[in-house]
This record gives structure tokens, sequence and C-alpha cells, in this order.
């Protein structure tokens, strides 16, 4: 996720250097918030009922051509209804009276933030004014044509092979531009149940699948690291249990599907809600971490093969699985991918999460026939 400074005068088609009433200047804008959307956030002086900022760009957009200040406020208001517009931290407002205040707040916010990229008019005055050394400035009208640009598009596809980037690399480059504005995450793979049948003596999750241990507990603390502090933050572990698996005849050895005792899913339950319960007391109940566990129902039952991460921002596909980190901490072979279709993953899963199986008689519910 990159962080946008946007000058709100940039949407402003009068300013000297914009392509003012040109088709290219409002197809510029409406491409810039599309990127945005796709994997970017915008910050803002306070939040949307009472930013300047915003106050600002509305108006601006306000003005436009029918045609382009529909599309244009149909995507603002899709950023918010994703979070994407954030509340910056602090920032001093400068005291230059020759600029908008929207446009003092703006680079108050780039100086305090330092963003991956500020947008500006393509003749900004209030720029002239202001020092900007060290930051990303770009000016609307090289915008398309920027590295940054190419960079964010690239950015929406990560393929790490095993051991390409340290774990510290990994972090900076992944796990804090990601979860530095959220406030919710939702960690989707079926096989963080399944694997406990693997060692169905073991007492405790980290025990049963190290790796899968790991890996869970890596993506938490990251989350709980960067993120800001916030009473609302919430993580979440969806996952299934095995109700038949394969057993092998010591006789004919043929192999024949047996459905798994009840006292064996309610054991694999608690283990499961014994490690999310010891994930939130590593950080003393900072983030409280639910762990939503179903049956195995009928195959249209199931959850999805693929394994996801969701924040409150955007959906990522992650392969295969997050059993990230191997026994010395190296990052091993992991694709992420930004999801477009997040809605119809999220109405795929939805009917299984309405009565999760964090009881037994949700278990029995769930269970496949």
């Amino acid at each position: 996720m990159y962080r946008f400074v946007h000058v709100p005068a940039l949407y402003d088609d009068t300013v000297v250097g914009n392509p003012g009433g040109s088709k290219y200047f409002f197809s510029t804008c409406i491409r810039l918030l599309q990127d945005i959307l796709d994997n970017g956030v915008i910050l803002l002086d306070q939040n949307i009922e009472r930013s300047v900022i915003q106050s600002e760009i509305n108006a601006y957009v306000g003005k436009w051509p029918q045609e382009y200040r529909t599309k244009a406020q149909e995507l603002l208001k899709q950023l918010n209804t994703r979070h994407r517009l954030v509340v910056a931290d602090a920032a001093l407002l400068g005291n230059d009276g020759n600029t908008a205040i929207g446009c003092r707040h703006a680079l108050a916010i780039a100086k305090v933030s330092r963003p991956d990229a500020v947008i500006t008019p393509s003749r900004c005055k209030c720029c002239s004014v202001c020092d900007l050394t060290g930051l990303s400035v770009i000016p609307l009208e090289h915008y398309s044509l920027s590295n940054f640009a190419e960079a964010r598009r690239r950015g929406q596809h990560l393929e790490n092979q095993y051991r390409q980037r340290t774990r510290e690399e990994f972090e900076q480059e992944v796990w804090n531009p990601l979860f530095r504005d959220a406030k919710n995450v939702r960690i989707l793979d079926r096989v963080i149940g399944h694997k406990l049948n693997e060692n169905p003596s073991c007492k405790n999750y980290a025990d049963a699948a190290k790796d899968f241990a790991r890996g869970i507990k890596w993506v938490f603390d990251q989350f709980v690291e960067h993120s800001r502090p916030n009473r609302n933050r919430s993580f979440e572990i969806v996952c299934e249990l095995k109700t038949m698996q394969w057993e092998k005849d010591p006789k004919s050895g043929k192999r024949s599907s047996q459905r798994v005792n009840q006292d064996i899913l309610a054991k694999q339950n608690q283990i499961l809600q014994d490690f999310a319960r010891q994930l939130a007391q590593d950080h003393s109940g900072k983030v409280p971490v639910q762990m939503t566990v179903y049956c195995q129902g009928r195959r249209s039952e199931r959850m999805p093969h693929a394994r996801f991460l969701f924040t409150d921002q955007v959906a990522l596909l992650v392969e295969s699985g997050f059993d990230l980190l191997d026994q010395y901490d190296n990052v091993r072979d992991v694709q992420i991918k930004h999801v477009q279709d997040q809605g119809k993953i999220e109405t795929q899963i939805r009917p299984l999460l309405v009565a999760p199986a964090t009881n037994m008689d949700s278990l029995r519910l769930n269970r496949g026939r």
C-alpha cells in the first residue's frame, strides 16, 4: 500500500500549467484516483467530514464537466468506503498566507509523514514557497510516466523466492506498508486447521504445526508493531477442521474414509482457541485475536483452496499459505497478489462465517453429512 499526499489544487483545471478544460487533464486525474484505489491511500488532515483537504478536492471536482465529475466522485466515494482516506499523524500547519489552506495542510502533512509520493498541480505555487527537499514530488502531468507510477504498478504483485529477501527486508517491503494504516486483519487458510490431523498427539498448536504457528505469529506481531494504536484493532484467523480422513486397512492395504470422532474435533478446536489466546497474551491483549473455526462440509460448503489476507483496506492472495518462515527465519517461496474481486470472495465465504464453530454445537451443525 502506497501513501499519497494530494495538493488539492491539482484538481483545479484553472490552475496555470494544468491543461485546463482538456480531456487529458480530467482523464489523468481519474487515472490517478483509479491507481490509488488499486493499492494506495490518500493522507488527510482530519476525518473526511472535517478535512479541509478533502473539502477543497470535492469543491474543485464539483466544477468539472458532468461526465468526468460523476466518475471522479464515484472513485472518491469508493476510496472512502475502502478506508483509503486516512488521517495522517499530527502535522504543523504552515504560516504562508499566499497559498490555499488545504494546500498548506497537505504540504505540512508531507513534511511530517514522508509519503511515498506528493502529487501537485503541474505548476504549483504552493510548492515553490515550501521546502520539500527529500520528498518524492510529482507534478500531475508527469505522473503517468514517472518511475513511481511504474513501481506502484509492480507493487500489486510480489514474488519471493526462498531466501531472496531477508526477514527484515520482507517486513520493510511488505508488512510495514500493508499494516501501517490498517485496523483489521483477517487470515483465511483452511490448512491451518488441517495440520492438526498430521500430529494428533500434540496438545498445543506450536508443536502440532510449527511452520504455520511461526508464520501466523510473525504476521500478527508485524500487525501489532506497524499499525497505529487503536482500540478498534482486531485480528482474525479463519480455518477449517477435517471431519473425514483417510485410513489404511492394515490387512488389505486399502484406504477408506472415516468420520473424525467428535471428541477429537473438540480437542482440535480447543487447541486452536488456546493458540489465539496465547497470541493476544504475548502482546498484553493490545489487539484481540479471534479464531473462527468451522468443520469441513460438503464440497459447496468448504472454504476456498486459495489462501487470503484481508485488511479493512485491501484483499491479498497469499500463495502458497502462511507457513512463511522456516526454522531459521528464512522467508519461504511466496507470491502475494492484490485481489480485484474481493466482493466475490467475501460472498463465497460469508455463509461459512455466519455460525462459526467456536463450540461443539456449531461444529455439529456445520459438519459435512
